[in-house]
């Protein structure tokens, strides 16, 4: 067995496993022969590539792609002492998948007794292929969009349906989205948006033209909304580079490319409407700058028609490198925290989001802790 003990390493082949998500997200119009021919992942299984696939939130990627891989070469399983491990940690991941896409039904037959609510990011992936388990893609959350004059209503419906809201500080005018609501025995949460971003961009996302666009569901659950796909890449570009700031900060999660390769193969996208929109709101870097960083990771060429420049190609290189040396991306950290307290000097009305950003990370990184702090007790067991 080889074992990489560095990050570096890790990352490589963290590199390869999204190319991998790429084919499992969108099996039918992608081929293994169009990045190459993929290591033998079993022989580069380690604690540093696992612990890596956890953090870009592509573990069942990676497990079901070693998988894969050996069973198409007719190899026994060469995982050795790891064997254990992997295999509690596949079956948590396919129960998980199994239990949310059961809970996304559970959902929708409660939202849609009071509105026809609007799914967003992970949630369409499960809705449009008729409620299959989607394994290849984690979720951490349920997002809907609904009318903020019948927020209300589906609160109270939640409520009634055994979900509890995780904390009662709440604000319509500054917070995107209503608490997380959970319910025992469920894996995951629900969050209730009435916008898209918590500050809008002029011309992208706005909640009557996303309505516009969407597609009708008619299903044994209710009346359903998902947003067109030109609408989804919108949202998924906009949520990472600047609702959680990526851009500026030089971040790219590879799950990103893993949800792009899906909606770009199986949605037939637009990405010249797309790329005219991002022109228009004036954000046409940050679009840019995403599409090429998920070329270089998939080595796939998705936009042909448009020239990258200079600072487009350099963001995409500096942010993989920051994926091999986090380091490297504190100057831009820093950049952006004295970015965002002169912005609250300058808006005081702002602070709430401020605080809420500071909590929001600190939350997320004490739950990835976790995850990984779980797997090393498995494999210390």
């Amino acid at each position: 067995m080889v074992e990489h003990s560095s990050r570096s390493g890790s990352v490589q082949d963290g590199i390869l496993l999204t190319r991998a998500a790429s084919l499992l997200a969108a099996p039918e119009t992608c081929s293994p022969d169009r990045f190459g021919n993929f290591p033998v992942l079993s022989e580069k299984f380690s604690n540093a590539l696992l612990t890596f696939a956890i953090e870009q939130d592509i573990l069942w990627t990676f497990l079901d792609a070693d998988d894969r891989y050996l069973k198409a070469h007719g190899r026994a399983d060469t995982l050795e002492t790891n064997q254990s491990v992997v295999s509690v940690l596949k079956t948590q991941s396919k129960d998980n998948a199994d239990k949310l896409a059961e809970q996304l039904r559970n959902c929708l037959r409660i939202l849609t007794t009071r509105c026809e609510p609007l799914l967003l990011k992970g949630a369409c992936f499960i809705a449009e292929e008729d409620f299959k388990p989607q394994y290849w893609r984690f979720m951490c959350d349920f997002d809907f969009l609904v009318d903020e004059c019948l927020l209300r209503g589906c609160v109270d419906a939640l409520e009634a349906g055994g979900y509890r809201s995780l904390q009662s500080d709440y604000s319509i005018s500054i917070d995107k989205h209503y608490p997380l609501m959970m319910k025992e025995g469920w894996p995951t949460g629900v969050e209730l948006h009435t916008r898209c971003l918590r500050w809008p961009v002029q011309g992208l996302l706005d909640a009557t033209e996303l309505r516009k666009n969407a597609t009708i569901m008619e299903s044994e659950v209710g009346r359903f909304l998902i947003p067109s796909c030109n609408d989804r890449i919108i949202h998924l570009v906009l949520h990472a580079q600047l609702g959680s700031n990526f851009y500026r900060r030089r971040v790219f999660r590879l799950r990103d490319a893993v949800d792009f390769t899906k909606l770009c193969t199986s949605g037939e996208p637009d990405l010249d409407v797309v790329h005219d929109r991002f022109i228009r709101a004036e954000l046409e870097d940050h679009f840019l700058a995403f599409v090429r960083a998920c070329e270089q990771v998939t080595g796939f060429s998705w936009y042909p028609a448009v020239k990258y420049s200079k600072r487009h190609s350099l963001w995409a290189e500096t942010a993989l490198k920051g994926l091999e040396k986090p380091e490297t991306l504190k100057v831009y950290h820093i950049a952006d925290w004295m970015r965002l307290g002169l912005s609250v000097f300058a808006n005081p009305g702002r602070w709430r989001g401020a605080v809420f950003s500071v909590t929001n990370r600190q939350r997320v990184k004490r739950h990835l802790e976790r995850i990984v702090r779980q797997w090393r007790n498995l494999n210390s067991g």
